[in-house]
C-alpha cells in the first residue's frame, strides 16, 4: 500500500500599494492525499511501482468539458509528483467532492482526442494492446484545500499474463506469443460517466510483449470467463523472428498444454526451445 501526500507550492505576489491597481484572483492549489493500492499483483506478478510509472486521473462528468483534462501522478522510485492540465486543479479545488477514474498502463498511454458524440469522453491510442490497471468511479472529497481518495487498482477482469524468462531486453521485440482462447485487449477510452472502454483483437492473435523485472511478459484476455477454473487444453505458439522481416528464418514453437487458468494468473512458460 502506498500513500502519497503531495504539497503544491503557492507563491504569492504582493501588489504595489496603489489602491487603484486591480487585483488578480490567485489560482487555487490543492494538497493531494491519495492512497494507491495494487488490488492484485502489478504487471508481471510483481508488487509495487516502478520509477516512471504514471497513473492518470480523470474527473467526472466529462460531458461538461470541451478538451482533454486530467491529473497525472508519476512515480520516481520513492515518491509521486503531480501534473495538472491547465485549469483543472482550480476547478476541482472549487468543489466539495465527486467521482474520478484512475488508469495505469505499462509504458504510459496516449490520449488522442476528446470526442463529443454520445457518450462524451476521451479516445486513447490503440497500440500497444497491454494490460491496464484501473479504479473506476472512485469517490473523492475536497476539504480544507486537500483532495483525498483511495485508489484500488485492478487489472481488466479477464486478464492473464504469459512470461518468458531469460530473453535479453535487446531481443524482446523478436518474440511473439499466441494462445487459443486468449485475445489481444487494450484500454481504448474513458467515458463521461467514468467507465472505461476496451477493445479486443482476434482469438489466438499475437499478444504484445513488454519487459518487466527482467522477464518478457505477454498479456491478453480470456474469451470466456466460464473457462476460469476449468482444466482445458490451450495451444500456445511462440515465435522468434530473429529480428528480421524475412519470415523464412522464423522459428516457431507450438505446444498444447492441459491447464487450469484463473483470472489474473501469471503463467511462466517453459523454455520453448525444449518443447517437443
Amino acid at each position: 500500500m502506498k500513500k502519497i501526500i503531495l504539497f503544491a507550492a503557492v507563491v504569492l505576489a504582493f501588489a504595489s500599494c496603489s489602491k487603484q491597481e486591480p487585483q488578480t484572483e490567485l489560482e487555487k492549489h490543492l494538497t493531494l492525499n491519495f492512497t494507491i493500492n495494487n488490488g492484485t499483483p502489478t504487471k508481471a506478478g510483481k508488487t509495487g511501482w516502478e520509477a516512471g510509472d504514471v497513473v492518470y486521473i480523470f474527473f467526472q462528468p466529462l460531458d461538461t468539458r470541451t478538451e482533454i483534462e486530467y491529473l497525472a501522478l508519476e512515480y520516481n522510485g520513492s515518491k509521486w509528483s503531480e501534473t495538472w492540465t491547465s485549469g483543472l486543479e482550480t476547478e476541482i479545488a472549487g468543489t466539495t467532492g465527486g467521482t474520478l477514474t484512475a488508469v495505469y498502463c505499462p509504458g504510459g498511454i496516449n490520449i488522442e482526442n476528446f470526442y463529443t458524440w454520445s457518450p462524451y469522453g476521451y479516445s486513447v491510442d490503440g497500440t500497444p494492446r497491454r494490460m491496464y490497471l484501473s479504479a473506476e468511479n472512485v469517490s473523492y472529497t475536497v476539504s480544507g484545500g486537500m483532495l483525498s481518495a483511495t485508489l484500488d487498482m485492478y487489472p481488466y477482469s479477464s486478464w492473464v499474463n504469459f512470461v518468458l524468462k531469460g530473453i535479453p531486453e535487446a531481443e524482446a521485440g523478436n518474440w511473439t506469443v499466441a494462445c487459443t482462447d486468449i485475445v489481444q485487449s487494450r484500454f481504448s477510452g474513458v467515458n463521461y460517466d467514468g467507465s472505461l472502454s476496451s477493445s479486443n483483437g482476434s482469438n489466438g492473435g499475437e499478444l504484445p510483449g513488454f519487459m518487466y523485472g527482467g522477464d518478457l511478459v505477454f498479456g491478453g484476455a480470456i474469451i470466456n470467463s466460464a473457462y476460469f477454473g476449468q482444466e482445458r487444453d490451450y495451444t500456445i505458439t511462440v515465435v522468434n523472428n530473429k529480428g528480421t522481416s524475412d519470415t523464412s528464418d522464423d522459428v516457431t514453437y507450438t505446444k498444447t498444454f492441459t491447464k487450469t487458468i484463473n483470472q489474473y494468473d501469471q503463467i511462466i512458460l517453459p523454455d520453448p526451445t525444449l518443447w517437443q
